[in-house]
């Protein structure tokens, strides 16, 4: 008797909750045809939407639309407010068509929050469902990204991937040679991070000689400028410093990357004096634009030899790196409790709306109103957790990722000092070789042994300052062998900086262990330096 009354309350319960579901006013098929058109008149019309009571599909729909047209404008998309509601619609959906659009540009939200892996795997699964759409124009899109991403990470798998784009592109029906020219540089781009720079130089090149066909002034300055990277990377320093003149010249309106890239290759070929006047030019009106800066700034105070400035310099500049990345997590935590508010009040409001419904029938359905009450509460509890987990998986991802970038900068100029003082021992070798092996001069001067303090202080950790503080019995002399030994300079090149045998190198170690506290032990005191 019991269950006969409570059927027809039942389904007068569905009803009311059905009444509370509406269709969208626009067609979002439509819409999704439209939005690589005629952005502007798309987001105008689905911002007059209200998709709050849409069903999974026409939401899944109106997100994807929105997220089309926002970057058909050049607007990034870093928030995951909307997309992530089409993404959960479509993952089990891969035959869909819009399947692949939507991993893109899912992708393209964590590319800009740097979730590097979650990127690539997006946009892996975007261009694989692409190729199978036959769509290449997303494919090449896809790839292009993965290119970018990959290139520290695995350098021969971008190259794979700017060639892969090449590819697609090529079958695209609408090419023009204003993009074509840009994947070319994104090829040479990915072979200059798999050191292959002949062939880099060679793509890059190519994509020049398009340019300058259809005397595009921006495309021009762009080839023009991948180049100085290139060379400065591959360390010809003349090269470097001609192709970053030729860009700051051809292009029409010389921005800070374009100064900034001058004023590297400009310090590389100890054009100092230069390289300080341009700096002063650039409008630092971000914090990574006034880090940059003051790296730069350390960099043409290191050469001049102003230990007080570069000192200075040195620490505005990790005092401005710890100002950005505390900015950033501050923003992430500010976005993620702005999330969870907007779900609690939206769960707020879906509740209220539901009370009112079953309150025309409260007197006879109170029991499935109670029930309902405490089924919603548990669920709000646990995605509130989730959100909360979620929040602090992210945060800690972050650091972590913003920890591995400063390990990865300082190695990298660790490297770059490293191949300095092996270019200069070269030089010094060959001068030798000139004379019939003799000469008196010095490979390292007192002022590059100071030069070489400076820059292990600033760049790690205050190396220098805390041997001599730990080990007071130690000479300097001592202190600038474990600055070598700091450097990973090999025994070769050390034996050629201390005029000795390598054979004589390895005793000079080996009794150097003595004084550190190493006596007796097996680890090396190489081993010990570079872990210190």
């Amino acid at each position: 008797m019991n269950r006969l009354h409570t059927l027809p309350l039942f389904f007068l319960l569905v009803v009311l909750l059905s009444a509370c579901t509406r269709r969208p006013v626009a067609n979002l098929d439509d819409m999704l045809a439209l939005a690589d058109s005629i952005p502007d008149s798309v987001l105008s019309t689905l911002q007059k939407e209200n998709p709050e009571h849409f069903n999974d599909e026409d939401m899944a729909k109106y997100c994807l639309a929105y997220a089309w047209a926002q970057q058909k404008k050049f607007l990034f998309i870093d928030n995951d407010s909307l997309i992530r509601h089409a993404y959960i619609y479509y993952l089990d959906r891969n035959e869909d068509p819009f399947y692949a659009r939507c991993m893109y540009y899912m992708g393209s939200y964590y590319y800009c929050s740097d979730s590097v892996e979650k990127a690539e795997n997006c946009f892996t699964l975007a261009a694989v469902s692409a190729e199978r759409h036959q769509d290449y124009k997303l494919r090449y899109m896809a790839l292009e990204l993965l290119t970018r991403l990959m290139r520290l990470r695995n350098p021969e798998k971008a190259v794979e991937n700017a060639e892969g784009a090449i590819e697609a592109y090529n079958m695209y029906p609408k090419k023009n040679i204003g993009n074509y020219i840009l994947l070319l540089l994104n090829v040479g781009n990915a072979l200059q991070s798999a050191k292959r720079f002949e062939e880099s130089e060679a793509k890059m090149r190519e994509a020049l000689g398009l340019a300058y066909a259809i005397n595009d002034s921006v495309k021009i300055s762009c080839c023009y400028q991948d180049l100085s990277a290139m060379f400065q990377d591959k360390l010809a320093v003349d090269s470097a410093l001609s192709a970053a003149r030729m860009a700051y010249r051809y292009a029409p309106n010389p921005d800070y990357s374009l100064k900034f890239a001058l004023t590297g290759a400009l310090i590389l070929s100890n054009d100092l004096d230069e390289a300080d006047s341009l700096l002063n030019t650039i409008e630092t009106t971000t914090e990574y634009l006034q880090y940059y800066a003051l790296y730069n700034r350390l960099l043409i105070d290191i050469r001049k030899g102003n230990v007080e400035k570069s000192v200075a310099s040195a620490d505005s500049a990790i005092n401005r790196l710890e100002k950005m990345f505390n900015d950033e997590i501050d923003e992430k935590c500010k976005y993620y409790e702005e999330i969870l508010s907007v779900e609690h009040e939206k769960q707020e409001a879906e509740r209220s709306s539901k009370t009112r419904g079953i309150a025309l029938v409260a007197a006879i359905s109170l029991s499935l109103l109670l029930a309902y009450i405490y089924v919603s509460y548990k669920k709000t509890s646990a995605m509130k957790l989730r959100n909360e987990q979620e929040t602090n998986r992210l945060k800690l991802e972050h650091e972590q990722e913003m920890h591995k970038k400063e390990m990865e900068n300082r190695e990298a100029q660790i490297k770059i000092m490293r191949d300095y003082l092996l270019t200069k021992i070269s030089i010094t070798g060959k001068i030798e070789k000139l004379n019939d092996g003799s000469s008196s001069r010095k490979i390292l001067e007192p002022a590059d042994w100071k030069e070489l303090e400076v820059f292990l202080n600033s760049v790690d950790s205050m190396f220098v300052s805390r041997m001599r503080e730990q080990y007071p019995d130690l000479q300097e002399k001592d202190l600038q062998l474990f600055m070598l030994l700091r450097l990973k300079i090999s025994a070769k090149s050390l034996a050629s900086i201390y005029c000795i045998t390598e054979k004589a190198v390895k005793q000079k170690l080996f009794l150097y262990k003595e004084k550190v506290g190493l006596g007796g032990e097996k680890t090396s005191l190489r081993a010990f330096v570079e872990a210190y």
